[in-house]
């Protein structure tokens, strides 16, 4: 079903059907990066654990907490991405007039009200998820380079 619905949900990212009356599930800008997160995240972790399941041959046997920890760190870490990268675009959505995050509270605001906390947040997660683990100090260096 996850598998169904991530693609179901990349399908509409590009491909919205007009009976939605817009012209794409982006449109509405202000959930653009949610929208981005919740489909990269979710392809790339669903698809691993569907792989991880393929491979142990035991599909009930699935961690879902661990995969849970790994889908939250990847959508909070391309949500703050797709935040970050619509700074490149602010001039050109302020000429539009396009309602973004970056539009309706300035840089500075998005930075200290939005990025800052979620990559915290973000963080945190990545630290519950080391505890669940118990790795090495290099693959723990190594982990932590994104933030």
């Amino acid at each position: 079903m996850l598998v169904l619905f991530f693609s179901v949900l990349v399908a509409l990212y590009t491909f919205t059907p007009s009976i939605f009356k817009l012209t794409n599930i982006r449109q509405p800008d202000m959930v653009k990066p949610f929208i981005i997160g919740l489909a990269w995240s979710g392809f790339v972790t669903v698809y691993l654990a569907f792989s991880w399941q393929i491979q142990m041959a035991a599909p009930g046997a699935l961690p879902l907490f661990t995969f849970g920890l790994l889908w939250l760190q990847n959508f909070l870490l391309i949500f703050i991405l797709a935040i970050v990268f619509g700074i490149k675009e602010d001039r050109s959505d302020a000429f539009y007039q396009l309602v973004t995050y970056l539009v309706a509270w300035v840089i500075k605001n998005t930075l200290y009200k939005i990025v800052f906390p979620l990559l915290l947040l973000n963080l945190v997660v990545f630290l519950v998820d080391l505890m669940q683990g118990q790795p090495g100090l290099s693959q723990t260096i190594f982990q932590a380079i994104p933030y």
